[in-house]
């Protein structure tokens, strides 16, 4: 949905400008010797326990705890089916990068004892974060973000090649060609070598697509119109043929990558539970 697009294009400009005045107003204090801190003018502001550094650190762990609603949203049948996955996952990956920098800026860049541990698994969790997000791409799904079957995807494809034959009357070579391009460069050797050639294919495709997008235009008389809806069928055939190159490698790395990113997604929350417990016990607060 569009109101979602714009709502998530707000909260990553806003998060931006955050981040901008995050560091310019705290360079100085932050790039100081430990042992200065207590001396700069900024330190009851900036540090763990200040009014900004506890304030990054509240509504950065509150973001950490509402990513679990997207595992709830995916997997508990009793929450309500509101809105696509693709959408709740979009705002996962906001808060499961925005998080971790609010919250490393209330570390103050000190790291140390048992939180040190469920920060390096927040790091850890939110880079390996991109790997499942690319991986989550390359699995065919629909509009809704559920998985499609095999059956389901070849179908798909069934219907965009009558589209490109019938419709536009596209000789077999060139359909062919498209399908092959889809395909090029994807080696399947092994299943690292081709996660690997997958993502340089996937850099490299652009000016691939665009020097067969042009000659095709030279060499056809189709419309401008025509061309253009060409071209985007061309590119989901495409993308669907890339897909069922590599599928069984990269459900098997989406399988060893749920068996990573998981442990240190609960290691990290634990910690943080227990370091949020301890602090509040001690009589910490922030402006209430």
């Amino acid at each position: 949905m569009r109101v979602h697009k714009y709502i998530l294009t707000t909260l990553t400009v806003l998060g931006g400008i955050l981040l901008l005045y995050m560091v310019t107003y705290g360079y100085g204090y932050y790039t100081l010797d430990i042992a200065k801190r207590p001396l700069s003018t900024l330190h009851e502001i900036l540090r763990p326990s200040g009014l900004y550094g506890h304030g990054y650190g509240i509504i950065g762990s509150s973001m950490l705890l509402l990513l679990l609603l997207y595992s709830v949203r995916k997997r508990a049948k009793w929450f309500p089916k509101i809105g696509k996955l693709s959408t709740w996952l979009n705002y996962h990956i906001f808060l499961g990068i925005m998080g971790p920098v609010l919250v490393t800026f209330h570390t103050s860049f000190k790291f140390g004892g048992i939180v040190a541990v469920s920060y390096w698994s927040m790091m850890i969790v939110m880079f390996s974060g991109f790997v499942g997000r690319y991986l989550y791409t390359k699995i065919p799904r629909s509009i809704s973000g559920h998985e499609l079957s095999l059956k389901e995807v070849q179908e798909d494809n069934k219907i965009l090649t009558d589209r490109l034959r019938m419709e536009y009357n596209l000789a077999e070579e060139t359909i062919h060609q498209i399908e092959q391009l889809g395909e090029s460069d994807i080696n399947r050797r092994s299943d690292l070598k081709t996660l690997l050639s997958f993502f340089l294919a996937d850099l490299k495709r652009p000016f691939t697509l665009q020097s067969f997008y042009r000659k095709f235009r030279n060499e056809s008389d189709v419309t401008r119109a025509d061309y253009k809806v060409i071209k985007k069928i061309a590119r989901q055939k495409m993308s669907i043929h890339r897909k069922l190159a590599a599928l069984q490698t990269t459900h098997r790395f989406f399988h060893y990558w749920h068996v990573f990113h998981k442990p240190f997604a609960y290691i990290m929350l634990f910690i943080m539970v227990i370091h949020i417990t301890v602090v509040v016990l001690f009589g910490y607060h922030w402006v209430f």
